[in-house]
């Protein structure tokens, strides 16, 4: 089920509200984190085909890529006395990228649910063509669950990691798909090896997206999540802005809600 906000006008940093819902746009330090060099000893094990080489790989030396970093944030806050939003309601939500086309709507060219989607399975696509960015997340499965399965399969293979190659990835790709973060209202947060409720700042979910592709090893980027302890700083103040924002939970019956 989805649910749309009409079009709003406030300030950079300044939180901005309608009925029961709040919004926030502002520039934070980036609380995400990852070795990049990392996630090159991935990307080329999953487009080859072959096993994770983390031969040369020295988590004790792991380095955040992004230490220092700032990022433009929108926080969507949906309260949870919103009538769809009891504690127990199970949603999805991801967030979608548009640009505002000449007509006078909006196209939209990217969408998020879980961490590194596209870092992972599509690194190529810097031009944002590949149909996965403008599609809704119901076709993901149709569309591209057997491209990602095989994917998968193909490096655990490689590994020697599962006695069925095939079965995991497909599993896999239905953990993936429809690329949404699940959560259920009123429970803790976590984006975790075992368990994927919501997603906090201080999570590595890097780390979990990254193990899936080669049958749930732990790579070494707990020691970058023990250094960073990402926190929240205080916004830098950049003028007036417009935003067009929409909260969906899709494929659920309930609504979507939350701090995304």
């Amino acid at each position: 089920m989805s649910r749309s906000l009409e079009p709003w006008t406030g300030q950079t940093g300044e939180p901005a509200s309608q009925g029961d819902t709040r919004v926030w746009a502002g520039r934070i330090a980036d609380s995400f984190y990852i070795d990049l060099s990392l996630l090159g000893i991935v990307n080329a094990a999953v487009k080859n085909g072959t096993a994770v080489d983390l031969s040369a790989w020295r988590p004790e030396a792991a380095r955040n890529s992004f230490a220092g970093t700032t990022v433009e944030s929108i926080v969507l806050e949906v309260s949870h006395q919103h009538p769809q939003l009891p504690p127990g309601a199970r949603i999805g939500v991801w967030c979608a990228t548009r640009l505002a086309t000449d007509a006078g709507g909006w196209r939209q060219i990217n969408r998020a649910g879980h961490a590194m989607m596209w870092p992972i399975f599509w690194p190529d696509d810097t031009d944002f063509s590949n149909p996965a960015n403008s599609r809704h997340p119901s076709a993901d499965f149709n569309a591209d669950g057997k491209y990602i399965g095989d994917l998968v399969a193909a490096v655990v293979s490689a590994s020697g990691t599962s006695d069925d190659p095939q079965g995991y990835g497909q599993t896999v790709a239905r953990e993936l798909f429809p690329d949404v973060l699940s959560y259920v209202v009123g429970t803790p947060a976590t984006y975790g090896f075992a368990v994927r409720n919501g997603w906090t700042l201080a999570d590595n979910a890097p780390e979990v997206m990254l193990s899936r592709a080669e049958h749930g090893r732990a790579l070494g980027l707990e020691t970058i999540r023990i250094r960073a302890s990402p926190k929240w700083e205080p916004p830098v103040r950049r003028g007036g802005v417009t935003s067009q924002t929409e909260a969906r939970a899709p494929l659920q019956e309930d609504s979507s809600n939350a701090k995304v």
